[in-house]
Order: C-alpha cells, then structure tokens, then sequence
C-alpha cells in the first residue's frame, strides 16, 4: 500500500501539468495487480490517476486528503493469559517484525471488549489482522481505535485462516495434556488425600494446576526425577514395601474413556473417581487418550489433504483466468503476424492502384 502512495503521489504530479504518465499508469496496475493477491478490494479513480481502495468496509487509502493511509494494519503474534485477571496480547505493527513489535498488557474485561458482537468473543486472537490507527503510542487506551479486518480472499486471509487453525490444534493438545496430568494426578495423590504423595505432573508454576498446564509447558515433578522413590505406587499408606496397585492403576488409564473435550476450555470434568478402585468410569463419549490423539491426527491429515486439493483446483482455475484475461489484454504474436501481412498486402494493392492511376493521367495528359 505504501508502494502504491508513493507511485500515486509521482502520478498526481504530473497529471496536474497535463501530461500522461504512462509508466507510472503501468506500475500502479502492477502494484494493485500483486496487492489483490493479498487481499480482496475495490477501489475507484479520480481524474488525477489517484484511487481511492477499499478493504473490509474500511478505506485503506484516500486521495481526498492526500493519499493519506488511514489506518495501520497489524498482526496478532500471541495472546497469552498471565493470570486469572490479566492478559498479555503481542502485536506485529505495519509487518514489521523487528520495530513493530508492540506488547500489551491488559485485563480480562478489557481483552473481551474487543469483539465484533457481543458474546462473540475478542477478536485480539492469535493470527488475527486488525487495524489500529497509526499514531497509536503502543499504549493501552481507547484512542487505538482497534477493529477487525474483515477479509474474503488474499493470501492474508489464508494466512489468519491456517493461524486459527492451528490454533485448534494447539487448544486440542491442550486440553490432552490437562487430562492426562487430571487423571493421573488424581490417582497419584488419591485426589490430595494420600500423605506425602506429590503431583505426577506439574505446570510452570511447579503445581497440579490444571488450568495453568497445556501441551508446551507440563513436565513431569522436579521431586520425583531427583528423587524416584517420590512416585507412589503402593495403594495404602500401610501397604507392604513393593505394592504396585496404584502404579497399575495409572497404566490402566490408557483404556479408561474420559471427556477430553471438557479440559479443552474448562478444567472441571464430569468423570467420577472411585477412590477405593483407584480409578474413573469410562464417560459416554468420552475418549482414551490414544484414541482422542489419533482423532486430532486424522483429523490434521484430512484437512492437509483437503487444502491439497483447494490448491489444484484454485491453480486450475486462476490459470483459466489468467489466460482469458491475457487473451483480451495481452498480445498475440500470431494475430500480430497475420495483420501485418494483411497490411502488407492491402498497402501493396493500393500502391499498384496509384501506379495505375499515374499511368492514366499520364496517358490522358
């Protein structure tokens, strides 16, 4: 977009003096020609050669005020949650992901304000493309007039797509990891009831925090790798030395179907836990962890082989466009080279009825 300012500027200068900048005419089209294969738009020219583009419901450029560039256009990096309260949002301004990186701390109240209709959710999602207006400070306030970019086509449209969903992906092997920490855990420490028994599996915090695990930071407890007798295996505080009940226990919940979905968004579950059996009931449409990890697996496998063939069959159609499009604005050396025989004909034809002519005039002179 800035390259197209620069090129309208150069245009408008020398329009107003009534000449015809024909090169610049042709690197303008260049320019929006790879522009539309980031983004959808429509735009509309004035009598200077300046163009007016529109994206989203939002104007993008305007040469009403001197080819200003209205907004700013900015990618989310991350959205981390630091606490029960607060969140962290990283944004990467103008694409510049060495000077625009811009971090923002806010509330929860305040990240949830940001959506596009109530109930729906922030839109400050990881992926995200948003615009803010360009002489935001970098600070959290109003004045950053922050709003979605809405887009229907363009590789940035791709691009936010294959973000938020790998973003489900990531929120899917998320909710796997707390479930298996949950169940374990539970069984572990007979649900915190078994003296000096430590949580199996830990988050960043070093505790059983179900809510604070996910699939990048759970890690087995630091007590139990320096030391292995930390793990509990006998089934009784008063168990004979070489009891493995509770161990055998855990191993069996590779068969036992649990909702992994609830961990996915919320911690609590709804599986029972029978403390004296030392294990959970099998969940109607619940899954095992092997099951539900091939589920997302299968599911990444179908969705690659879908875009595959989105590929070919956009491929085989953009390549339809592009030639009809070249057959109306391109040049065709065989059409050329027919013409130009034509011509040469028609202009040998008529020299012969000029000679013609001359002979009779001469005759009848």
């Amino acid at each position: 977009i800035i390259d197209i300012f620069v090129v309208f500027e150069n245009t408008f200068k020398i329009t107003i003096k009534e000449d015809s900048p024909n090169d610049l005419l042709d690197k303008r089209d260049l320019l929006m020609d790879e522009l539309s294969q980031i983004i959808d738009f429509t735009h509309k020219e004035d009598k200077f050669g300046r163009v007016t583009i529109e994206s989203g419901g939002v104007t993008l450029l305007q040469p009403e005020k001197g080819n200003e560039i209205p907004l700013e256009i900015s990618v989310v990096r991350s959205v981390e949650f630091l606490d029960d309260d607060n969140v962290r949002v990283t944004l990467i301004r103008k694409g510049d992901s060495i000077e625009g990186v811009t971090t923002l701390t806010m509330t929860k109240d305040e990240y949830n304000s940001f959506e596009v209709e109530p109930g729906a959710g922030s839109f400050l999602q990881e992926g995200a493309v948003v615009f803010n207006d360009p002489s935001w400070d970098g600070l959290y306030h109003a004045d950053a007039n922050f709003s979605v970019f809405n887009m229907n086509h363009g590789e940035l449209k791709g691009y936010q797509e294959i973000s938020a969903e790998v973003a489900s992906y990531q929120r899917q092997l998320d909710g796997l990891a707390r479930a298996i920490a949950y169940a374990v855990n539970t069984i572990h420490t007979d649900e915190g009831n078994f003296d000096g028994a430590v949580n199996f599996f830990v988050g960043p915090d070093n505790t059983g925090d179900i809510s604070k695990i996910n699939a990048g930071n759970i890690r087995v407890n630091q007590a139990i790798i320096d030391d292995i007798r930390n793990i509990n295996t006998k089934s009784a505080q008063d168990s004979p030395e070489g009891n493995g009940d509770r161990a055998l226990a855990m191993a069996q919940l590779r068969n036992t179907r649990l909702p992994i979905q609830d961990f996915i968004d919320n911690p609590v579950t709804t599986a029972d836990y029978h403390a004296d059996e030392m294990k959970f009931d099998n969940v109607p449409g619940g899954n095992t962890f092997e099951g539900y990890f091939k589920d997302v697996i299968a599911k990444l496998g179908i969705s690659a082989e879908q875009a595959d063939r989105m590929v070919e069959n956009q491929q085989a159609l953009t390549g339809q466009l592009i030639e009809r499009r070249y057959s109306i604005s391109g040049v065709s050396i065989d059409e050329e080279v027919a013409n130009l025989i034509q011509f040469q004909h028609a202009y040998q034809a008529n020299a012969n009825v000029i000679s013609t002519l001359t002979l009779m005039l001469d005759t009848l002179i």
